[in-house]
């Protein structure tokens, strides 16, 4: 009798053991699977701020430019369309 009751506790405890592990593997899915999305915001986040520091180099770069060189404070202005107090600006119509 001894016999027959260790297989049905094997078998109960197999069965417990199953259970449990499914009942992990459904709590731990949506877990596991917030965890991949956000895994993902974060590497999209890490690249935006690569881009967003290598963009503020480039805008320290220029403002260290316009602080000593004349000459690139003229191009910049010029780029932007402006002139110097003492030039003329002469508007022609366009041929048709």
């Amino acid at each position: 009798m001894s016999y027959r009751f260790s297989i049905v506790n094997i078998l109960f405890y197999t069965a417990l053991v199953v259970v449990s592990a499914c009942a992990a593997v459904m709590y731990l899915k949506p877990a596991l699977e917030e965890t991949a999305v956000l895994r993902e915001r974060r590497d999209k986040l890490v690249e935006e701020n690569r881009r967003l520091e290598a963009q503020v180099a480039a805008f320290r770069t220029s403002q260290a430019e316009l602080a000593t060189n004349p000459e690139y404070v003229e191009k910049v202005a010029r780029d932007q369309g402006l002139i110097a107090p003492t030039e003329i600006v002469f508007v022609f119509p366009e041929e048709p």
